[in-house]
């Protein structure tokens, strides 16, 4: 579903922020 791919979206970029 669409939630799912943007709620994966966003954990992606939660990620990359705390590593950078």
């Amino acid at each position: 579903m669409v939630a799912s791919v943007v709620s994966a979206f966003c954990d992606a970029l939660r990620l990359r922020s705390g590593f950078l």
